[in-house]
Parts: C-alpha cells; sequence; structure tokens
C-alpha cells in the first residue's frame, strides 16, 4: 500500500485577526473601571426610572382592569416586561421575579387573567419599589409573597389547561 501525501487545505488569512493583531490579548481593565464609575454615578437616577416604569404598570392595569381586551393586556405585559427587564438591570431582583410571574400569568393564559391576581402583582411590585429594606432578594418577607405570588399563578394556569 502506497502513502498518499496529506490533502492540504488552503485556508484564506484571516483578515480580522491580522488587524486586530493576532492573538486575544486580555479585557482591558481600565474601560471597566470606567463603565463602572459610569454606572455608579447613574445609580440614583435607577430608583427614579424604577418609579416611572412602576406608574406605567399601574395605569396598564387599571386600563386592563377597565376592559381586558388583547390590546390592553398586551400593553400590561409589556409594561410588566419592561419593568422585569429594568429590575434585572438596575438592581431591583424582586421586582423582576414579581414581573415574571406577571408575565407569566398574562402570556400562558388563554382567559382574561383574573383582575384580583393582576392586581397583587401589581400592588407587590408598589410595595417592593417603595421599600428600600426589600431590595434585598434573601428579604423572607418579599420572598414569602413572590412565592404566594408564582404559586398563585401555577394554580391559574393549570386550573385554565384542564
Amino acid at each position: 500500500m502506497s502513502k498518499e501525501p496529506p490533502i492540504e487545505l488552503f485556508m484564506p488569512p484571516n483578515m480580522l485577526k491580522a488587524r486586530v493583531g493576532g492573538r486575544f490579548v486580555g479585557i482591558d481593565m481600565a474601560a471597566i473601571k470606567r463603565a463602572e464609575a459610569a454606572v455608579a454615578d447613574l445609580a440614583p437616577e435607577f430608583s427614579d426610572w424604577i418609579s416611572k416604569d412602576v406608574a406605567a404598570l399601574k395605569d396598564a392595569f387599571i386600563a386592563y382592569r377597565e376592559n381586558p381586551d388583547a390590546r390592553r393586556r398586551t400593553l400590561l405585559t409589556a409594561a410588566a416586561d419592561e419593568l422585569r427587564i429594568a429590575g434585572l438591570n438596575f438592581g431591583f431582583p424582586l421586582i423582576s421575579r414579581v414581573t415574571t410571574s406577571l408575565c407569566n400569568l398574562l402570556c400562558h393564559l388563554d382567559l382574561p387573567a383574573p383582575s384580583t391576581l393582576v392586581e397583587a402583582h401589581v400592588s407587590a411590585v408598589q410595595v417592593i419599589a417603595k421599600q428600600r429594606n426589600m431590595l434585598d432578594a434573601d428579604d423572607p418577607t418579599a420572598n414569602l409573597l413572590a412565592a404566594e405570588l408564582e404559586n398563585q399563578v401555577r394554580q391559574c394556569l393549570s386550573r385554565s389547561s384542564a
């Protein structure tokens, strides 16, 4: 048996690698420090932003309660999702947890969501936003509240699919 020479594949030059300088050189820690400082400078504004999002959620809920049509449900879901994302990004994990539960209710329920359960979520978000000591994800009272809301949503969804 004769050995054939290996087939050489043509590899085009990696132009991006050539422009960047070859190997990955690491993370620019100075840039990260500047970004952290910029975020810290904005921190006082976070609670204002969250407050505006909480007010938007409340307004969307009031409109939904008056007429739980598809359009208002979509607006309520969008307001809850906006607050969920803001909570994650700005250090309000309990608000994110409660709004995630509300989004699950609104997105997975074919019927109009029970107004009392939606209102319980909105009220919980308002309380958590106002109580600075409840911003910590380890707060036992807030965790009990969030767990109960999640449980109520699970029960509601299981009843509707039965």
